[in-house]
């Protein structure tokens, strides 16, 4: 049976985290009415209004009918959680496992699921080193090409940072610049497309710190500083402070602003727990920070 209640919750949640308004939702698709009656579960909408609703909120149409079987949905949570984990740990054998099962499952993986698993996989046999450079960044890709209605705008997002990073770690500057610049122009103004963005213009910073342009890492990992504080995005703040830190240094800064830059990186890297960040911080720049 359809849940309308559940759906409008969802609707209305979404439309929320996106600080879009009832009658910015529904300009030129419907009366703001019906986004009311939607959200509070007295109405439910046809298809074309529903892929309508979907588009506006740059949110998968495939995300609203999901919703509408609960336990596939938190299934489909739990899953991409367990593989987020393995591949923030870099626990990429473990998480290619568990992968293969998932594959030969019973469970259904199609759609904006079996992409984010196959994204997930090629990275991860990337690092292990059981596919070259070259054949994940056209896996990658291909992914990427591999659109439909309603598909996660975000998801594609976020396999070209993969396939922009990967191009990076072998020297292909340029080829990860404009993918980098890609998503900086395209990527969607909301909480996700922010978050994003944010990982965007530190790479783009450590891109630019490699190639000895000191002057454009500076100006990305400062946008990056100024765009994690009025998000309020900790996530990474650490690294930005670090980054900028190495970036003083070389362009000959004096010490109290090298070890100012150095001990607010420290700051953020004890505030969220990052030892390993945090020793190696200490062991390469602790020179700075007791002495500024």
């Amino acid at each position: 049976m359809l849940n309308k209640e559940r759906l409008g919750l969802e609707i209305k949640k979404i439309r929320k985290s996106k600080k879009i308004t009832q009658k910015e939702l529904s300009a030129d698709i419907c009366s703001q009415s019906e986004i009311s009656r939607i959200e509070t579960g007295d109405f439910f909408p046809g298809i074309d209004l529903l892929y309508s609703i979907a588009t506006k909120l740059t949110t998968p149409l495939t995300h609203f009918f999901d919703i509408l079987t609960y336990e596939e949905v938190e299934l489909t949570k739990e899953i991409k959680s367990k593989i987020l984990g393995l591949s923030y740990k870099k626990e990429y054998s473990d998480l290619l496992i568990y992968i293969e099962e998932l594959l030969n499952s019973p469970f259904p993986i199609n759609g904006d699921l079996e992409k984010f698993i196959l994204w997930k996989k090629y990275v991860a046999a990337y690092y292990l080193g059981r596919i070259n450079a070259e054949t994940c960044r056209i896996e990658l890709m291909l992914l990427i090409l591999n659109k439909s209605i309603g598909s996660d705008i975000m998801l594609n997002f976020h396999i070209q940072n993969s396939a922009a990073n990967i191009m990076a770690e072998n020297k292909k500057y340029n080829d990860s610049l404009v993918l980098y610049q890609k998503i900086l122009d395209e990527v969607p103004i909301d909480i996700d497309g922010v978050s994003l963005k944010i990982k965007v213009l530190y790479n783009l910073g450590k891109l630019s710190y490699i190639e000895k342009n000191y002057s454009n890492s500076l100006k990305y990992t400062n946008e990056g500083i100024e765009l994690s504080i009025e998000s309020s995005n900790m996530s990474l703040l650490g690294q930005y402070y670090y980054q900028k830190g190495a970036v003083f240094e070389a362009l000959n800064y004096d010490a109290e602003q090298i070890g100012s830059a150095y001990s607010k990186s420290l700051f953020f890297f004890e505030l969220l727990k990052l030892d390993v960040h945090k020793k190696i911080l200490i062991q390469n720049k602790g020179t700075y920070i007791f002495n500024s």
